[in-house]
Protein backbone atom coordinates (compact mmCIF):
# COMPACT_ATOMS: atom_id res chain seq x y z
CA UNK A 1 0.00 0.00 0.00
CA UNK A 2 1.28 3.57 -0.55
CA UNK A 3 0.80 4.15 3.41
CA UNK A 4 3.00 0.80 3.79
CA UNK A 5 5.98 2.46 1.25
CA UNK A 6 6.08 5.56 2.87
CA UNK A 7 5.94 4.74 6.65
CA UNK A 8 8.38 1.40 6.05
CA UNK A 9 10.21 1.44 3.15
CA UNK A 10 10.60 5.28 1.78
CA UNK A 11 11.07 7.08 4.43
CA UNK A 12 14.47 8.48 2.65
CA UNK A 13 12.91 8.50 -1.04
CA UNK A 14 13.91 11.59 -2.83
CA UNK A 15 9.93 11.16 -4.17
CA UNK A 16 6.66 9.49 -3.53
CA UNK A 17 4.34 8.35 -6.10
CA UNK A 18 1.20 6.01 -6.87
CA UNK A 19 -0.85 4.85 -10.28
CA UNK A 20 -4.48 5.42 -9.71
CA UNK A 21 -7.13 4.05 -12.44
CA UNK A 22 -10.55 4.82 -13.57
CA UNK A 23 -12.42 2.30 -10.47
CA UNK A 24 -14.34 0.74 -13.78
CA UNK A 25 -11.43 -0.20 -15.48
CA UNK A 26 -9.90 -1.49 -12.32
CA UNK A 27 -13.06 -3.72 -11.05
CA UNK A 28 -12.82 -5.43 -14.75
CA UNK A 29 -9.26 -6.07 -14.50
CA UNK A 30 -9.42 -7.07 -10.65
CA UNK A 31 -12.00 -9.67 -12.33
CA UNK A 32 -10.09 -10.85 -14.91
CA UNK A 33 -6.82 -11.27 -12.91
CA UNK A 34 -9.21 -13.16 -10.53
CA UNK A 35 -10.23 -15.82 -13.47
CA UNK A 36 -7.24 -16.07 -15.61
CA UNK A 37 -4.06 -15.63 -13.19
CA UNK A 38 -3.43 -19.49 -11.97
CA UNK A 39 -4.66 -18.75 -8.62
CA UNK A 40 -7.94 -17.82 -9.43
CA UNK A 41 -8.22 -20.49 -11.74
CA UNK A 42 -7.31 -23.26 -9.13
CA UNK A 43 -9.16 -21.75 -6.43
CA UNK A 44 -12.62 -20.72 -7.33
CA UNK A 45 -15.12 -22.85 -10.60
CA UNK A 46 -15.64 -20.18 -13.08
CA UNK A 47 -19.13 -21.06 -15.19
CA UNK A 48 -19.11 -19.42 -18.50
CA UNK A 49 -18.63 -16.74 -20.85
CA UNK A 50 -16.55 -13.37 -18.82
CA UNK A 51 -19.97 -11.70 -18.73
CA UNK A 52 -21.76 -14.20 -17.08
CA UNK A 53 -18.85 -14.80 -13.89
CA UNK A 54 -18.04 -10.89 -14.03
CA UNK A 55 -21.92 -10.69 -13.14
CA UNK A 56 -21.71 -13.72 -10.60
CA UNK A 57 -18.11 -12.10 -9.04
CA UNK A 58 -20.06 -8.95 -8.57
CA UNK A 59 -22.89 -10.21 -7.23
CA UNK A 60 -20.76 -12.41 -4.87
CA UNK A 61 -19.79 -8.85 -3.60
CA UNK A 62 -22.86 -7.04 -3.22
CA UNK A 63 -24.11 -5.65 -1.02
CA UNK A 64 -20.39 -4.75 -0.41
CA UNK A 65 -20.32 -4.63 3.32
CA UNK A 66 -17.90 -5.73 5.99
CA UNK A 67 -20.46 -8.74 6.44
CA UNK A 68 -18.29 -10.52 3.50
CA UNK A 69 -15.22 -9.42 4.62
CA UNK A 70 -14.06 -12.93 4.49
CA UNK A 71 -15.36 -14.09 1.89
CA UNK A 72 -13.97 -12.08 -1.51
CA UNK A 73 -13.36 -14.38 -4.21
CA UNK A 74 -9.79 -14.35 -5.61
CA UNK A 75 -7.32 -11.64 -4.16
CA UNK A 76 -9.18 -8.82 -4.53
CA UNK A 77 -12.10 -7.22 -2.36
CA UNK A 78 -12.81 -4.93 -5.31
CA UNK A 79 -14.88 -2.20 -2.47
CA UNK A 80 -12.91 1.15 -1.90
CA UNK A 81 -9.85 -0.86 -3.13
CA UNK A 82 -7.91 2.32 -4.59
CA UNK A 83 -8.99 4.30 -1.10
CA UNK A 84 -7.36 1.43 1.02
CA UNK A 85 -4.32 1.59 -0.79
CA UNK A 86 -3.94 5.10 0.25
CA UNK A 87 -4.88 4.75 4.21
CA UNK A 88 -3.68 1.22 5.04
CA UNK A 89 -0.16 0.34 6.68
CA UNK A 90 -0.69 -3.29 5.66
CA UNK A 91 1.70 -4.29 2.74
CA UNK A 92 -1.09 -5.73 0.75
CA UNK A 93 -4.43 -4.83 1.95
CA UNK A 94 -5.97 -6.44 -1.27
CA UNK A 95 -8.94 -8.16 0.88
CA UNK A 96 -10.47 -7.26 4.25
CA UNK A 97 -8.91 -9.81 6.08
CA UNK A 98 -6.32 -8.38 7.87
CA UNK A 99 -8.65 -5.84 9.67
CA UNK A 100 -8.57 -3.22 7.01
CA UNK A 101 -11.88 -0.92 7.77
CA UNK A 102 -14.32 -1.57 5.18
CA UNK A 103 -15.09 2.25 4.57
CA UNK A 104 -11.25 3.64 4.86
CA UNK A 105 -11.24 7.08 6.04
CA UNK A 106 -11.51 9.49 2.98
CA UNK A 107 -9.63 12.43 4.79
CA UNK A 108 -6.42 10.04 5.38
CA UNK A 109 -7.15 9.43 1.70
CA UNK A 110 -7.07 12.96 0.91
CA UNK A 111 -4.17 13.32 2.72
CA UNK A 112 -2.16 10.63 1.58
CA UNK A 113 -2.92 11.78 -2.27
CA UNK A 114 -2.20 15.03 -1.82
CA UNK A 115 1.04 14.20 -0.07
CA UNK A 116 2.38 12.72 -2.72
CA UNK A 117 4.53 13.79 -5.44
CA UNK A 118 3.72 12.42 -8.02
CA UNK A 119 0.46 10.30 -9.00
CA UNK A 120 -0.34 9.13 -12.56
CA UNK A 121 -3.41 7.86 -13.72
CA UNK A 122 -2.84 3.89 -15.51
CA UNK A 123 -5.31 5.28 -18.35
CA UNK A 124 -3.54 8.34 -19.33
CA UNK A 125 0.10 6.40 -19.34
CA UNK A 126 1.38 4.96 -22.51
Amino acid sequence: SVQFQRSKLGTKAAYHSTTLRSPRHHVLSMFLHCKYFKKGKQQFQWNGTDESDFEGWLDHHLPMGPHNRDMHRCFFHPANYQSRHLTSFSRRPHGLEGGEPFEPDVRAANRTYWDLDFVSLTEFVH
